[in-house]
C-alpha cells in the first residue's frame, strides 16, 4: 500500500539490486555488522507490511481485513499478533472518578484505526532514520577537536500550484535563515557604521521578522500555535478539522498585513512572494502522536534492536500534563537550534539564482532572475558591503 502511492514501483534508469548492494557496503563502512543490518532491513520490511494491514467496518468499529498481513507484520516486529491487532484497533484512556483512577479501552473506528496504523509506520520510520543519522555521525567523529567548516544545504523557497504543510514548513525555515542573513549582513553592518560614527546614507530593506512572528509566535499565537491547538483537541482524523483550523486561524490573525484568507486555505506574504496554502491535510501531517499503548507494545518486542528504538520511560510520560509533540513544534525547535548554532559561527553565503524554470541551458529569464535578486536582498547587501 505504501509503495503504490506514486503509481510505479520502479524508477527509470535505477538498478535496485546494485543500489541495494551499495547500501549494504555503506552500512558496513559505517561500522554496522551483519546482525545490525539485518535488524535495520527487518524494520523497513515491517513498515512496508504494516501498510498492507487494512481494516473493515463492523458496527461502526474497525476489524482487521487482512489477517495474513497482520500476522507477518507481528512476526517482523516480534510482538504478539493479538496485541498488535488490539493496539491498532483500540486506545487506552485513563479516567479518574474522585480519588480513584481507572483505565478503559476505547475501540476505534475504521478511520481512527487507519490513522493509528499510519502513525506507527511513520514513527518507526522516523526512529530508524534518526538511528542511522546518529550511527553515521558517530562513525565520522574524530578523536581530536578542532575548527571545522560546515556546509548547510537546504531546500530553496517553494511555491507550487498547490502548497501544503510540507511547503509551509520549508518556507518557514527559509524565513528563519533569511532573518539571519538580514541580521548579519544588513542590520548589524549598518549598526556598526552608526557605532563608529561613519557618515553614510542608511539603506532601507524589508525585515522579515514580522512574517516569522506570524508563523511561529506564541503570544499572540501564530499559525503553528493555532494548528497545535486544533490538533490537541482531536482524537484522530476528522474531515472537518482542517476547516476548523482555517476558521480559528482567520479569527486570530485576519488583520495581519501578511495574511489573507482564501476559499481553500490562506495566503502568507513571504519575503520571496505570496504563497497560497491549501489547509487540506495540515492537521494530519502536523500530528506526531503515537499512543503510549503502541510504545509499550514495541517495548515488549522480543527483538532487542526494536526495543532500543523506543527508550521512553512510560511511567513518566503518562504522568506529564504537557501536550504531545507535533511535527510543527519539532520544526520550530530544530529551526531555532539551527539559528542559534549559525549565529555562533561566521557564516558565508552562496546565493544560487535559478536562470529559468525549465532547467534548460542558455535560457535566461531576466524577469525571474530580477525577482530573485530583489527578494533575496542582494542589491541592498551589495550597497552595504560597498
Amino acid at each position: 500500500l505504501y509503495l503504490s502511492g506514486g503509481g510505479s514501483h520502479k524508477v527509470e534508469g535505477t538498478n535496485d539490486a546494485h543500489d541495494f548492494n551499495e547500501t549494504l557496503k555503506a552500512m558496513s563502512v559505517m561500522g554496522l555488522d551483519e546482525r545490525k543490518q539485518s535488524d535495520i532491513l527487518r524494520t523497513v520490511a515491517a513498515i512496508l507490511h504494516l501498510g498492507n494491514v487494512t481494516f473493515t467496518e463492523k458496527g461502526n468499529y474497525a476489524e482487521i481485513a487482512t489477517p495474513p498481513s497482520l500476522q507477518f507484520t507481528a512476526h517482523l516486529l516480534q510482538v504478539e499478533k493479538e496485541q498488535l491487532s488490539s493496539k491498532l484497533r483500540s486506545r487506552k484512556f485513563d479516567s479518574k472518578w474522585g480519588s480513584e483512577a481507572d483505565s478503559i479501552d476505547v475501540t476505534l473506528t475504521l478511520e481512527q484505526a487507519t490513522y493509528t496504523r499510519d502513525a506507527l509506520a511513520k514513527d518507526l520510520y522516523a526512529r530508524l532514520f534518526d538511528f542511522l543519522v546518529k550511527q553515521v555521525n558517530e562513525a565520522m567523529q574524530t578523536r581530536v577537536e578542532g575548527n571545522s567548516i560546515g556546509i548547510l544545504d537546504i531546500y530553496g523557497f517553494e511555491i507550487f500550484n498547490r502548497n501544503g504543510f510540507e511547503q509551509f514548513c520549508i518556507n518557514f525555515v527559509n524565513e528563519k535563515l533569511q532573518q539571519i542573513f538580514i541580521q548579519l549582513t544588513l542590520k548589524a553592518e549598518q549598526e556598526e557604521y552608526v557605532a563608529e560614527d561613519i557618515k553614510w546614507r542608511p539603506i532601507e530593506y524589508f525585515n522579515n521578522q514580522v512574517v516569522v512572528e506570524l508563523m511561529e509566535d506564541r503570544n499572540p499565537p501564530g499559525v503553528f500555535c493555532i494548528l497545535d491547538d486544533v490538533c490537541a483537541t482531536q482524537h484522530a482524523v476528522n474531515r472537518g478539522v482542517d476547516i476548523d483550523f482555517q476558521k480559528k486561524l482567520n479569527n486570530a490573525v485576519k488583520s495581519h498585513e501578511h495574511f489573507l484568507l482564501t476559499r481553500e486555505g490562506f495566503v502568507i506574504r513571504h519575503y520571496a512572494g505570496n504563497v497560497s496554502y491549501n489547509v487540506e491535510g495540515f492537521c494530519d501531517r502536523n500530528r506526531d502522536v503515537l499512543f503510549l499503548d503502541l510504545i509499550q507494545l514495541m517495548q515488549s518486542s522480543d527483538n532487542a534492536f526494536m526495543r532500543s528504538l523506543f527508550p521512553e520511560e512510560i511511567a513518566a510520560a503518562s504522568k506529564t500534563k504537557s501536550r504531545p509533540t507535533t511535527a510543527g513544534s519539532k520544526i520550530r525547535s530544530q529551526a531555532n537550534k539551527l539559528v542559534a548554532r549559525l549565529m555562533a559561527c561566521s557564516p558565508h553565503y552562496i546565493r544560487c539564482i535559478k536562470p529559468n524554470e525549465n532547467k534548460r541551458p542558455k535560457d535566461f529569464d531576466s524577469e525571474r532572475v530580477h525577482h530573485q535578486v530583489e527578494y533575496l536582498g542582494l542589491r541592498e547587501n551589495i550597497r552595504v558591503r560597498r
